[in-house]
C-alpha cells in the first residue's frame, strides 16, 4: 500500500514510526522511505548516525548543531540508500 505522507519521530522515551497521519505530508514514496530509513538510522544507532539532529532553540527553531547533524544524516542516507530511494 502507498501512503503519502509519514510521520516519524525518536526521543528518549521511545522510538514511534505512524505511518497514515497527515502530519507531515512525504510527497513521494522516496521521500516517505527516505523519513522511514532515518528513524530506523536512530532506532538501531547506525554508524556515524548523529542523534542530536532535532534540538531547538527557545523560538522552535533548529539549533546550529542539529542542522549540521541533520546534513550529516542525510548524507549518509544518500550514500548508503540513496540508490534504493531514488
Amino acid at each position: 500500500m502507498y501512503v503519502n505522507n509519514v510521520v516519524a519521530s525518536a526521543n528518549d522515551a521511545g522510538f514511534d514510526i505512524l505511518f497514515g497521519s497527515d502530519y507531515e505530508p512525504a510527497g513521494t514514496l522516496g521521500s516517505a522511505f527516505n523519513t522511514f530509513i532515518h528513524e530506523i538510522a536512530h532506532l538501531l544507532s547506525a554508524p556515524n548516525f548523529q542523534n542530536n539532529d532535532g534540538a531547538t532553540k527557545s523560538n522552535g527553531s533548529l539549533t546550529d548543531a542539529a542542522l549540521a547533524a541533520q546534513q550529516n544524516n542525510a548524507g549518509l542516507i544518500q550514500q548508503h540508500c540513496g540508490s534504493l530511494i531514488n
